[in-house]
């Protein structure tokens, strides 16, 4: 089945937004490993895992999804641009 424009667009738009999401998520995270604090080996993930199960709940509320990439896209747009 082939998709119209604007789903087309819509997919796009989806992707852009989880990359930047992701991204910012993944920078906080790494930022706060980074910073020494000692977590226990059997507690603590990487930070990639932390930013792949925010971003997932963060998808279960579009709200929030969007919230968090417009703040994302805040601080972080000018440099991709």
């Amino acid at each position: 089945m082939q998709k119209s424009l604007e789903q087309e667009f819509e997919e796009q738009v989806f992707i852009h937004k989880s990359s930047i999401v992701l991204g910012c998520l993944l920078k906080f995270y790494k930022d706060e490993q980074e910073t020494g604090v000692n977590i226990p080996e059997f507690l603590d993930k990487s930070p990639e895992e932390k930013a792949q199960e925010h971003y997932y709940k963060l998808l279960a509320n579009n709200n929030k999804f969007n919230d968090t990439y417009n703040s994302c896209w805040e601080k972080y747009g000018a440099l991709l641009l």
